[in-house]
């Protein structure tokens, strides 16, 4: 995460990482800070492949 956190302009840690992709990609994420994992983030799979892929995909498009 570290390395997506650096690219993104006015992104300095994983909360605003988290805040980028909801409101870029619409894909919501939890901060891995919030779990005393820093830089990184925590996704859920409980759900259908199908929007598994959408969800990737629109985060591959807000990059």
């Amino acid at each position: 995460m570290n390395n997506i956190i650096n690219r993104i302009d006015k992104i300095s840690n994983d909360i605003e990482l988290a805040e980028f992709f909801l409101d870029h990609a619409k894909v919501a994420m939890v901060p891995g800070s919030a779990f005393g994992t820093p830089g990184c983030m925590r996704i859920s799979f409980a759900t259908s492949m199908e929007n598994i892929r959408e969800g990737v995909k629109r985060i591959k498009d807000a990059l």
